[in-house]
């Protein structure tokens, strides 16, 4: 399921750590929209949103990125599962 990770601090710039996914076809799974939209601009990355209080949902739609709430859904989602 995963090729690897990387792990960022909070706060830290999404932008450099992406760019080595470019073009890849991953997903790049985050529960702000602000760091989901930067890995389908900066790296052509599948977004996708995990649900939170703080989640804009009204925009996640707009902007055409899933939204889940758990890993099992995203599980499901990236394997054709659901």
């Amino acid at each position: 399921m995963f090729d690897g990770f990387t792990l960022l601090n909070t706060g830290d710039h999404k932008y450099k750590a992406l760019k080595k996914w470019k073009d890849t076809d991953c997903f790049w799974i985050e529960d702000k929209l602000e760091n989901a939209l930067v890995g389908r601009e900066v790296a052509s990355l599948q977004s996708i949103l995990v649900k939170h209080d703080y989640t804009d949902l009204a925009l996640a739609d707009e902007e055409w990125i899933p939204v889940f709430n758990n890993w099992y859904d995203i599980y499901n989602h990236i394997t054709g599962d659901r």
